[in-house]
């Protein structure tokens, strides 16, 4: 009896040990299923927040296909605006190089046109002074000229006086 007390109490002492290892283990255990359960709680809560930006990113990429649509439908008539307004920036500097020809001669044509003037001016004065010229011949001609306020003197008198 006295060995079977032994080993009663060796196999005590043994469950002991084991029932101390098993609560320390589950201990553990639970300590672990803790930390996952607070792991499973901060994944749910990233899942959502991903879930989260996920929509908003979807949401974004919509709106931005939509702006594209809109640029694109826009875009054409703008650069078929913008070849216009190159071809018409095309012609005005064209025109602005006829302008600049035609402004060189019309200066040219202005300052042949006072070259004239000058000479018609010169000619007026010459006939001005050719006609006086011509009324003093006549003068002599006819005889009526005015010596410094003395009195006419005919051509038949100046010649008798000579």
């Amino acid at each position: 009896m006295v060995v079977k007390e032994i080993q009663l109490l060796k196999r005590e002492s043994q469950l002991n040990k084991e029932e101390e290892t098993f609560f320390a283990k589950k201990e553990k255990l639970e300590k672990r299923n803790d930390v996952l359960e607070k792991m499973k709680t901060v994944i749910k809560q990233k899942e959502s927040k991903v879930s989260d930006e996920t929509h908003e990113i979807e949401r974004r990429e919509k709106h931005l296909d939509k702006l594209q649509q809109i640029i694109d439908k826009h875009e054409k008539p703008v650069e078929d605006s913008l070849n216009e307004l190159q071809i018409q920036k095309v012609k005005l500097n064209e025109n602005d190089i006829r302008l600049g020809e035609r402004e060189q001669n019309l200066q040219k044509r202005e300052s042949e046109l006072d070259k004239l003037f000058e000479n018609l001016e010169q000619r007026d004065d010459l006939r001005k002074v050719k006609s006086r010229v011509e009324m003093k011949e006549v003068e002599l001609n006819t005889g009526n000229f005015n010596l410094r306020g003395r009195e006419k003197i005919g051509r038949a008198s100046c010649r008798e006086r000579v």
